[in-house]
C-alpha cells in the first residue's frame, strides 16, 4: 500500500516538475522522493503497532510535512533559473524595461542616410541598432547640402551643386541616439556624397 501511495505521488511530482526543468531529471528527482515517503509511511505504519496511534499520526505527519519541505527545497533551483532569466528586466509604474545590452541588435551593412531628432543627419553604413538607437561606421554628418530637395532626392540622385555643400571629414565610428528616418541610398547618390570636398574651418 506504501509502494502504490508513493509511486502515485511520484507520478503527480513528475508532472508538476517538468515544466521546469528536464522531463527525465524531473521523474528521477520525483522517484527518489517517493521512495523517501514511502519509507516514512512504513515507518509511521510499523510505529503505529508499538505506540498510542494518536502519537503515531502526530510523527507521521512531521515526516510528511519534512517531505513536503524537501519538495519545496527540490523545485527552488528551478524556479531561481526562471527569475534569473528575467534578471535584464525591471517593472516601473506597470511599465517593463529591459536592459539595452540585453536586447537583440539589428545587423545592417547597407549604405544609408540616417536622420535624428537633434543630432542632425549622417550618411554611412549601419553597424547595429536598438529601435532608435543606432551605431555607425564610415559615417559623414551632411551639415549642409544643396541641389538636392529634401533627403529623400538626395538618397536617390545626390547632390547636382556638391561645391555648395558642407559634409565635414568622415568618421570611423559614431553613436546615434533618437533616431527618426533613415534612407535607403543609390550607388549614384553614395558615390557623390563621397566625391563632396571635405568642409572644414
Amino acid at each position: 500500500m506504501a509502494l502504490a501511495m508513493a509511486l502515485a505521488m511520484a507520478m503527480v511530482m513528475a508532472i508538476a516538475m517538468a515544466p521546469v526543468m528536464a522531463p527525465a531529471l524531473a521523474v528521477v528527482m520525483a522517484l527518489a522522493m517517493a521512495m523517501a515517503m514511502a519509507l516514512a509511511l512504513a515507518i509511521a505504519l510499523g510505529m503505529a503497532m508499538v505506540m498510542a496511534p494518536a502519537l503515531a499520526i502526530v510523527m507521521a505527519l512531521g515526516m510528511a510535512l519534512a517531505a513536503a519541505l524537501a519538495l519545496a527545497l527540490t523545485m527552488a533551483p528551478a524556479k531561481k533559473i526562471n527569475k534569473d532569466n528575467k534578471m535584464n528586466e525591471i517593472e516601473i509604474n506597470g511599465e517593463i524595461y529591459i536592459k539595452k545590452s540585453a536586447m537583440t541588435s539589428e545587423v545592417i551593412s547597407e549604405y544609408v542616410i540616417v536622420r535624428t531628432y537633434s543630432a542632425g543627419v549622417f550618411a554611412g553604413e549601419i553597424l547595429s541598432r536598438d529601435k532608435d538607437y543606432i551605431v555607425m561606421k564610415n559615417a559623414r554628418r551632411l551639415w549642409y547640402w544643396s541641389g538636392a530637395s529634401s533627403l529623400s532626392q538626395l538618397a536617390i540622385d545626390g547632390v547636382a551643386k556638391p561645391e555648395e555643400c558642407k559634409f565635414p571629414v568622415e568618421v570611423d565610428r559614431v553613436e546615434l541616439f533618437n533616431v527618426i528616418e533613415i534612407i535607403n541610398t543609390t550607388e549614384k547618390a553614395r558615390k557623390s556624397i563621397a566625391d563632396v570636398k571635405i568642409w572644414a574651418q
